[in-house]
């Protein structure tokens, strides 16, 4: 088959323009930052909870995962009583968390959005980052300049966790994603939640019939249930 001049670029511009609408532009943004903190990478040390003035949690979860991840905000605020926390998460999600539950500050972010990237990178250093499920993401809490860096252990391709300092391990037993976000933490569980906790806006704008049901369709493991 023979290709015309126009169907060779119509080509070439169909395969750079998946290039730029994909994940290269911020990878290879956060590969140069990296290379510019990498002389400063064996500085590193574990901050003493005291010392901890700037958290932040990073994720690319589903909805569903990152709202049964909430008792791990719970526990950083209890455990960082005065420290300023950040949550970044997809942009879908960030109005969640508008009434800044446990005054946490939700940021968007996506790999395929350059831009989200840059923001983030803008931001000033964190003491802490905690990564929730994905530890690829430890390259760019280390181009952020994280002091330190905790994700879970077990991840298959041991690459993604180079630039994790601290890699705690999974439950030995079917464990609920609520229970498990948590011990990315050290320390006693979070207390119970509380509506102080996630300030809700008024819904006067709501009204429902005297007679309604809410069905629940189940999860696709027991450990996706909330506990009882």
């Amino acid at each position: 088959m023979e290709w015309s001049a126009k169907q060779g670029i119509a080509w070439c511009w169909q395969h750079f323009a998946r290039m730029v609408n994909g994940r290269f532009p911020g990878r290879a943004l956060i590969f140069l930052v990296l290379l510019v903190r990498f002389p400063l990478l064996w500085l590193r040390r574990k901050p003493a909870p005291k010392q901890v003035r700037r958290v932040l949690v990073l994720h690319q979860l589903l909805l569903g995962d990152a709202l049964m991840a909430t008792s791990l905000l719970a526990k950083l605020r209890q455990q960082f009583p005065q420290a300023q926390l950040m949550l970044a998460c997809p942009p879908g999600q960030v109005a969640l968390y508008r009434s800044q539950p446990y005054g946490l500050r939700a940021l968007a972010w996506h790999p395929r959005d350059l831009a989200s990237i840059w923001r983030l990178l803008l931001l000033a250093k964190f003491d802490c980052v905690y990564l929730v499920g994905e530890n690829r993401l430890g390259f760019l809490a280390r181009a952020l300049g994280a002091r330190w860096v905790v994700g879970f252990a077990g991840e298959r391709s041991s690459y993604k966790s180079l630039l994790v300092d601290q890699l705690i391990p999974y439950s030995g037993v079917p464990t609920a994603w609520s229970d498990t976000a948590a011990t990315l933490v050290e320390g006693p569980a979070p207390r119970p939640f509380q509506l102080s906790d996630w300030p809700l806006d008024p819904l006067d704008h709501l009204t429902l019939p005297e007679r309604y049901a809410v069905l629940h369709v189940g999860a696709s493991s027991r450990t996706r249930f909330w506990p009882s």
